[in-house]
């Protein structure tokens, strides 16, 4: 989780600088050959602004698909945790019963939770 929310305000911080400073060259550019009477700019395939913006979309899907596992991981993690201190303290009960039961045997004497109060 750390690693995926430090690529978010790191590097997705860096990838959108990028996308940004692209257009913004991208829109000077095309202002000023707009200005100067000259034929839009075209880029090749695969480089114009909306392929650009369509990987940075599909870039930001993929993070949320990402999110979602990783946040359903981590809740199954916190109800493991949970189970895990259940049975440790059932175990543990069951321990200390059964040392009891061993020592009250040894001690030839009635184990105290057995004893019926009258």
């Amino acid at each position: 989780m750390e690693e995926f929310y430090a690529y978010k305000t790191n590097e997705k911080n860096i990838i959108i600088g990028h996308q940004l400073d692209l257009e913004t060259v991208y829109n000077n550019l095309s202002m000023r050959l707009a200005h100067n009477l000259r034929p839009k700019f075209e880029p090749g395939d695969g480089l114009s602004l909306k392929d650009f913006n369509s990987v940075v979309h599909h870039l930001e899907e993929c993070e949320q698909e990402r999110k979602v596992a990783l946040h359903a991981e981590l809740n199954r993690q916190i109800r493991l945790v949970g189970l895990d201190g259940q049975h440790t303290t059932l175990t543990q009960t069951l321990r200390d019963w059964i040392h009891e039961k061993v020592l009250s045997q040894w001690l030839g004497t009635a184990p105290t939770s057995m004893v019926i109060n009258e």
